[in-house]
């Protein structure tokens, strides 16, 4: 071997593991995990081809040269594989099939039984030292079908060329032109180069070609701020960041997202999965479908949490190609949300509804029949008097209580104001409110306040507002209000009906 074809196949070596490991790892844009195979079989084919020459025996040289044979019948069925997945075919399977052909031809070369179908001889030439191979009928049918391959991904570009625009389309074009310039030059190589003398070894010869596919399928990526900006983007982003494909499967990810599914301890984020599988149960939106927002209670090992997932779909050419999914762990604000919620809808220091809320509650009431209690604790100013505000907020607190144990679940609660409270609900029969008012107020009456060290006991006047008709709140609450003083006018510590 002479120092050029040494260089060259060194140049070629290294050239085809720089562009793998680079298209390694962007190895989810559509035709690049195809192109590593592209690489690294150019790179052992350079690598074998290396030791062939390094060797002087024929044994060795034809064990080298049958090794390099792989990546000769293999190259050209990758290469179109490369252009299904380019063209995001959706069904690749029927084209395995197609494999076959450089499967059969690489067992010819390996089978001693077989060996003569393919080769009628194999020889070093005195004059160069290179190992010579005559090539059978059959042998050079296979090549020349295995060269197929290229011309068929040809026709795969020629016809995806027709639905794509702008630089997908640029991409196709020069694509579909390295394809040719790649089958010309290997027409070439075999046949004018040999006459004029220049020798090109084949492994060589696709290291153009593989220049070229890297840079169709990765210029407008180079020397541009988008895409660095982008890949910073999803380092920095607090929001988890998933991509999945048109089936639901998750195709890339951010490392926060796979950060925060790793510390699941149930689920590994990986390629491949379906998206629904992250949270432990079907996504109720369908992911093909407008931008829209969706939000889950996730439960996992670290707890449950409160996730929004914003939706957005992803078209290539006016198709359908996947959707982007964005991430938010809401659940500190979901929290914080239900605190201001709580203290604009509830009384800070009884823990029910206040005035404004209990309003608001009762006005989505819809039943056939309403009822109102309005209770006001007896005397309660000289309690506050005599024992202190903070003894009177122990009383209202504890009355409260009392409130939530006897009022059932379904029916509303409230403070209005001072000592002043409020219960309402539909469908609740008038003796059945009046038992409920009296219950109230014989608890009240005979449980005992521990204040300072003293006992107390403190009673509460309470009346009651039925109606079989929707009500509003004020016209309800003043009919409650004017039997409570009624109530009161009675001595106090008593129930009364409101009557017209």
């Amino acid at each position: 071997m002479d120092g050029f074809q040494l260089f060259t196949l060194m140049l070629s070596l290294l050239i085809s593991i720089a562009i793998g490991g680079y298209v390694f790892v962007y190895r989810h844009k559509a035709g690049a995990k195809p192109m590593i195979f592209i690489s690294l079989f150019i790179m052992f084919w350079n690598l074998v081809t290396i030791f062939e020459y390094s060797v002087i025996d024929h044994d060795s040289k034809l064990l080298w040269r049958n090794l390099a044979q792989i990546s000769g019948f293999m190259l050209p069925y990758v290469i179109f594989y490369f252009t299904l997945d380019f063209t995001e075919t959706k069904n690749k399977k029927p084209f395995l099939a197609l494999m076959a052909l450089p499967l059969i031809a690489i067992t010819l070369i390996f089978t001693n039984p077989w060996h003569h179908w393919v080769r009628s001889g194999t020889y070093i030439n005195s004059d160069t030292g290179h190992l010579v191979v005559d090539v059978t009928l059959l042998g050079l049918m296979i090549v020349l079908l295995n060269m197929a391959f290229i011309l068929l991904g040809v026709i795969v570009l020629l016809n995806h060329l027709r639905q794509t625009t702008g630089k997908h389309r640029k991409q196709t074009i020069v694509i579909i032109l390295v394809m040719i310039f790649n089958v010309v030059l290997t027409i070439a190589n075999l046949t004018v180069f040999d006459v004029i003398g220049l020798r090109v070894l084949t492994s060589s010869l696709y290291t153009p070609s593989l220049i070229l596919f890297f840079y169709a399928l990765f210029k407008y990526d180079f020397f541009v701020v988008s895409p660095l900006t982008k890949d910073r983007l999803l380092v920095v982003i607090d929001h988890l960041v998933i991509v999945v494909n048109p089936k639901g499967e998750v195709v890339e990810w951010n490392p926060a997202a796979y950060e925060h599914f790793a510390d699941d301890h149930q689920i590994t984020l990986r390629e491949g999965m379906r998206v629904n599988a992250l949270f432990h149960k079907p996504l109720q939106v369908p992911l093909k479908t407008n931008s829209h927002t969706q939000e889950i209670i996730h439960k996992d090992a670290t707890g449950e949490r409160t996730f929004e997932l914003h939706f957005h779909p992803l078209f290539t050419k006016q198709l359908y190609s996947g959707m982007l999914l964005l991430i938010e762990n809401i659940t500190s604000k979901k929290s914080y949300e239900q605190l201001l919620k709580m203290r604009a809808d509830y009384d800070a220091l009884t823990q029910l509804l206040n005035r404004t809320a209990f309003q608001k509650a009762f006005d989505k009431l819809s039943g056939q029949s309403y009822i109102m209690l309005m209770l006001d604790i007896d005397d309660f100013k000289a309690v506050n008097d005599t024992y202190g505000h903070a003894a009177g907020d122990e009383i209202l607190a504890e009355i409260a209580n009392i409130l939530k144990r006897i009022i059932p679940p379904h029916c509303l609660t409230g403070r209005l104001g001072g000592e002043e409270f409020a219960a309402a609900g539909i469908d609740i029969f008038q003796a059945t409110a009046l038992t409920m008012a009296e219950t109230l107020r014989k608890e009240i009456e005979t449980v005992p306040f521990n204040i300072n060290g003293a006992k107390i006991h403190v009673t509460a006047s309470i009346g009651v507002a039925h109606t079989t008709f929707k009500s509003g709140f004020d016209k309800l609450r003043h009919q409650a209000d004017n039997a409570m003083y009624q109530a009161k006018e009675k001595g106090k510590n008593t129930v009364c009906l409101y009557k017209d």
